[in-house]
């Protein structure tokens, strides 16, 4: 996940000011801004608009991102890239509890701990390869920026929909 979404807003700033043409100030206060309605759609998408087919809790929060991935890279202009790196940033913060819960449910209490420091740590790894892909888009364009992106947010967005098809089969065993 951190690859993808850390090879668009890693450098976010550096996208804002030199591509999109921003002044620094703008650039911040635009930051400032979406954070914090970022954050109001986390609280309305937890309270009222998760719904019940976890698909399309997650082809919300990704499939539409990798749809605004596709458009930022046929259109190449600065609106594309402002609506891509918009809904990346509006949408950062919701359906967490959706995609990460069932998976740290899971696991014993004894092994949460541990698993989630090893989630952290490939996290880390993840902002880290999505930053440099991201400042290699500064020099061969920033389309391919948003074209690698896509191709990520897809393979990762089929993952996600093929491991909750596997835990509803499982789960469906049980009953």
């Amino acid at each position: 996940v951190n690859i993808h979404f850390y090879t668009i807003t890693g450098l976010k700033m550096l996208l804002l000011t030199n591509t999109i043409l921003m002044s620094a100030n703008s650039a911040a206060n635009y930051i400032l801004i979406i954070s914090i309605i970022s954050d109001v759609v986390g609280i309305l998408i937890l309270k009222k608009f998760t719904f019940k087919n976890n698909n399309f809790n997650i082809f919300v929060k990704f499939g539409i991102r990798a749809l605004t991935y596709i458009y930022a890279f046929l259109a190449n202009n600065i609106y594309a890239y402002m609506i891509a790196l918009s809904y990346t940033l509006l949408f950062s913060n919701s359906y967490t509890h959706v995609i990460d819960a069932p998976i740290i449910n899971r696991l014993d209490n004894d092994y949460q701990l541990s698993f989630n420091n090893i989630r952290n740590m490939s996290s880390y790894i993840g902002q880290s390869i999505g930053i440099w892909v991201g400042g290699l888009g500064f020099i061969y364009g920033i389309k391919y920026i948003f074209g690698f992106a896509a191709i990520l947010t897809i393979i990762q967005t089929l993952i996600i929909m093929y491991t909750y098809k596997l835990y509803n089969n499982k789960n469906d065993k049980y009953k």
